[in-house]
């Protein structure tokens, strides 16, 4: 899901009279709001009635509400806990140099802790960034694809590619 809700968000900044657009960007909202877990994660699959905590999903649900504009804060500051306080449980999150990271969640995960900014944004970013450069291989690449360096590059670029769409700092 996370790229066509990026797809919508980018029909809906063209300004284009574009059919079903707000109605899909609100089913796509309610969608997020509703699959979100107990503990605050995002599942891979859901079926509306809340999901699975998957920490590899959760940036891509939170900054899916981020942008979408849900008002239920509360699903969105859940979601930040969930990432800041299960991260240490995943595989990929060691701190002891170049590790074998899931770049998909930790894409995600750099945007929505970029967007609201303060605290979430302080501990990932202290954490993600200094693995992230002393992972990179000395020709210049990520994980041996292009796929990997691409998601690296994006991560690295948050500083200056985006404006928090959420107001934070």
């Amino acid at each position: 899901g996370g790229w066509q809700w990026q797809a919508l968000k980018a029909a809906k900044h063209t300004g284009l009279k574009i059919n079903r657009l707000d109605s899909s960007s609100r089913n796509a909202k309610n969608f997020y709001e509703g699959a979100q877990g107990d503990l605050g994660g995002f599942p891979y699959r859901s079926n509306g009635e809340g999901g699975e905590d998957k920490w590899s999903l959760t940036g891509a649900g939170v900054l899916a509400l981020q942008l979408l504009g849900s008002s239920r804060n509360k699903v969105i500051e859940d979601g930040l806990k969930y990432i800041q306080t299960s991260s240490p449980n995943d595989k990929s999150w060691n701190g002891q140099g170049p590790v074998k990271v899931d770049k998909y969640a930790w894409y995600y995960n750099t945007q929505a802790t970029f967007q609201p900014g303060g605290d979430d944004w302080d501990k990932w970013n202290a954490i993600f960034r200094d693995q992230l450069i002393n992972s990179q291989a000395d020709n210049g690449s990520w994980g041996n694809s292009v796929y990997e360096t691409t998601l690296s590059t994006l991560m690295l670029e948050v500083y200056y590619r985006y404006l928090p769409a959420t107001g934070g700092a």
